[in-house]
């Protein structure tokens, strides 16, 4: 995507230009199919209303389905089935509202030295080798009435952060559902796994507000596993 460039889907063809609000990207679904990376956005850029799916990337930090590597917003989105993860944003501010992202190899969102404003989405079915829903670094992460769901981390010998892994960054989470999610090692010997919900590996601060955490699983730490001057926060 070009700088500043807003592009919308979801529409059935038939519109005139005077009914862009007829679009409906669940009933006209406009899928976004690649074999690479499949959307790259640059400063200021809006991706609104697609099915993204089948990415591919070989390149570290580089997601096969949506990389950001500037700041833009993804809304009304569904990022699925794509490889090296669905949602990469390094060094720069995203925010995505009322998407899914399910499905994805090399977990659902991934963070680097990033900040993140998150709101009204689904990261569901997600694998990686640690975060399966969401795999934060260096970064600030906003999230209000989000669902992390049914994500999973496995690792031979080590395995961490079925929904979400974090490490020294800062985290915000209002009203979220953290449901289901697993860290699961192999069956090596002294194989193990923590943080099935969320699992902080260092110096991360994480204040959960009206959150519900249930049914995460791991060896140690299945709700959530905190590392070295690490802090949370509870408030209901």
């Amino acid at each position: 995507m070009a700088t500043g460039v807003f592009l919308f889907g979801g529409f059935s063809g038939v519109e005139s230009l005077d009914e862009f609000d007829l679009r409906d990207w669940k009933a006209n679904p406009t899928i976004l199919d690649g074999g690479g990376p499949v959307v790259e956005t640059a400063e200021g850029t809006l991706l609104d209303g697609f099915v993204v799916e089948n990415g591919d990337s070989t390149i570290l930090f580089v997601g096969g389905g949506v990389h950001v590597p500037a700041n833009g917003r993804i809304h009304n989105c569904t990022i699925q089935k794509n490889e090296y993860g669905g949602v990469t944003c390094d060094d720069a501010h995203i925010e995505m509202r009322w998407c899914e992202v399910s499905k994805n190899v090399g977990g659902g969102i991934v963070l680097n030295d990033a900040k993140a404003m998150i709101e009204g989405c689904r990261i569901v079915g997600n694998t990686a080798l640690s975060g399966g829903g969401l795999d934060i670094c260096d970064s600030t992460l906003e999230m209000r009435n989000c669902q992390i769901t049914d994500n999973s981390a496995f690792h031979i010998p080590r395995a961490v952060g079925g929904g979400i892994n974090t490490d020294d960054s800062v985290l915000y989470l209002d009203g979220c559902l953290i449901l289901n999610n697993i860290a699961q090692a192999g069956s090596q010997f002294l194989a193990t796994s923590y943080g099935g919900g969320i699992y902080s590996l260092a110096e991360d601060r994480i204040t959960l507000t009206n959150c519900v955490l249930e049914g995460n699983r791991s060896l140690h730490g299945s709700v959530v596993s905190l590392g070295p001057d690490s802090q949370l926060e509870l408030i209901n």
